[in-house]
């Protein structure tokens, strides 16, 4: 019997280790089949990375995502200082391209996370307002922290961009306004060659009890009066090539801080196109006029030495006009100045006008009979500089009376006229004269010159006050470089410097009739 009992244990024995022998296979065959050949930990702890923390270097970057310099940043200090455009903006979220990018939340051991309001010790985080420490400073180490300045660009004289057609031997004006917390000390413009070399910089400096807080790069009025950086930057002078354009400021206590840098070419081509910069000044009250630059920024080329140009045929087609004026003879202007010419023309052939004095008098005479020779409407040409486009090329303008030497483009002629119209020429009113409604004029004044027994000096002020001011035309008399009398416009110098300006002329406010 007990022999029995021992076979029957054995062979109970023998099954069970039979049967965890095949449990222990089928689990291994489990664990194979769940893991690919050749994969191990490590292997899986590189996909975790790539996957959740996408931790790279610059240099392993695509060209397209690589971070490009931009002309203005925002530094780290409070009150918002400019960076270097070599400086990488930063964001909430993300940091520097000298960075590895990180993650919210977390990050591989050998990485020290960057969140949002704490990191480890050996990285500062990235806040909105702050940069790590390992990325270059957007100023330079010995500006003060709380110092803030700012580059302002102008819309209408935006700095030049590879984009941006520069001709050799033409003027290019910048603008832009620098701003500061505290006084501005220096402003310095260079323009480098793409070796590196200076070619032409300009450099304003400041006394610190003067106080500048803002400075701007261009006068508008090109006033003598106004010393601006943008008048010395010549870039006339600069032969074909590319170049680099960096706007440096200094503040005080600090050293200059480099506030916005662009790219640009100087080009010869055959066709130029017509930039904002390159007039003078005035582009924004020619965009007020036409409403878009297309309508008047045309394409060009001219000749050396000559001061016409020849003007894109497409542009001339599409905007270039007649309009009917004087006697019924036609002017060419621009298609947008025809209503403002049609309606001088009228102001001129139905005004009339009487001037007295002790020795002569003119008795009612036609406001149009003063224009004793009209010298072109449009006239496609460069200024007398031949640095500027004038505005007959757009058909705005036209020159009355140029043959008068008180009319001429000289800068001596506004005092003469100034002088004959605001101290000698008395205007009484409106008062009928042999049964004409005149507008009613005496003269003190003693002039050698008269025409239709009218003082020369102030032939040209009638017919501007009596009619093109009337029609919306500006005056050239008002020139901040000089004086033109014969010249009025619709698309350069404003009106209200005949109303309010320091040589305002202005008499007559009450008409006979102000829709002839």
């Amino acid at each position: 019997m007990k022999r029995v009992i021992l076979f029957l244990s054995v062979i109970f024995s023998l099954i069970l280790v039979n049967a965890c022998q095949s449990d222990i296979a089928s689990i291994e065959t489990v664990s194979s089949a769940a893991t690919p050949a050749g994969d191990d930990h490590t292997s899986d702890s590189s996909d975790y990375e790539s996957v959740h923390f996408a931790v790279s270097t610059p240099e392993e970057l695509p060209a397209a995502q690589t971070p490009q310099p931009i002309p203005v940043t925002v530094s780290p200090s409070a009150s918002g200082t400019v960076s270097p455009s070599e400086t990488p903006s930063v964001q909430q979220t993300e940091s520097p391209s000298e960075t590895s990018s990180v993650q919210q939340t977390e990050s591989p051991s050998e990485t020290p996370s960057v969140q949002q309001t704490e990191s480890p010790s050996e990285t500062p985080s990235v806040q909105q307002t702050e940069f790590p420490s390992e990325t270059p400073s957007v100023q330079p180490e010995n500006v003060l922290s709380e110092t803030a300045v700012a580059f302002i660009e102008s819309s209408d004289f935006p700095l030049p961009s590879m984009k941006t057609q520069i001709q050799r031997k033409k003027p290019f004006w910048i603008d832009g306004t620098i701003r500061a917390a505290s006084s501005i000390t220096e402003v310095l413009v260079q323009i480098m060659d793409d070796h590196g070399n200076v070619r032409c910089e300009a450099d304003k400096q400041f006394p610190v009890e003067d106080n500048v807080l803002a400075y701007q790069l261009l006068d508008l009025t090109f006033s003598s009066e106004i010393d601006c950086i943008s008048e010395d930057l010549r870039f006339q002078d600069l032969p074909v090539g590319a170049y680099n354009l960096r706007i440096y400021a200094a503040v005080d206590g600090g050293d200059a801080l480099l506030l916005s840098e662009s790219q640009f070419r100087i080009t010869d081509e055959y066709w130029i196109q017509l930039q904002p910069n390159s007039l003078r000044g005035n582009y924004s009250t020619a965009l007020a006029f036409f409403g878009s630059p297309e309508r008047f920024l045309f394409r060009y080329r001219y000749k050396k030495n000559s001061p016409i140009i020849t003007v894109d045929s497409d542009w001339v087609n599409q905007y270039v006009a007649q309009a009917t004026c004087l006697n019924g003879k036609k002017w060419t202007v621009h298609v947008d100045a025809v209503p403002y010419f049609e309606q001088a023309c009228r102001y001129l052939e139905s005004t009339y006008v009487h001037v007295s004095s002790d020795k002569y008098d003119s008795g009612p005479f036609c406001l149009a009979d003063l224009v004793l020779k009209m010298d072109g409407t449009m006239i496609r040409r460069f200024t007398n500089s031949k640095e500027f486009i004038s505005h007959h090329s757009f058909g705005t303008a036209i020159d009355i009376n140029a043959h008068y030497p008180s009319q001429r483009d000289k800068i001596a002629n506004r005092e003469q006229i100034y002088q004959e119209v605001h101290d000698n020429l008395i205007y009484n009113g409106i008062v009928e004269v042999n049964g004409k409604q005149c507008y009613d004029f005496t003269y003190l004044g003693n002039a050698r010159r008269l025409i239709h027994d009218v003082p020369e000096p102030i032939i040209n002020y009638l017919l501007y006050e009596l009619a093109f001011y009337r029609a919306g035309f500006s005056w050239g008399a008002y020139y901040p470089h000089t004086c033109d009398a014969m010249h009025f416009s619709l698309s350069e110098l404003s009106p209200d410097l005949f109303v309010d300006g320091p040589y305002a002329m202005r008499k007559v406010y009450d008409y006979i009739d102000d829709t002839p």
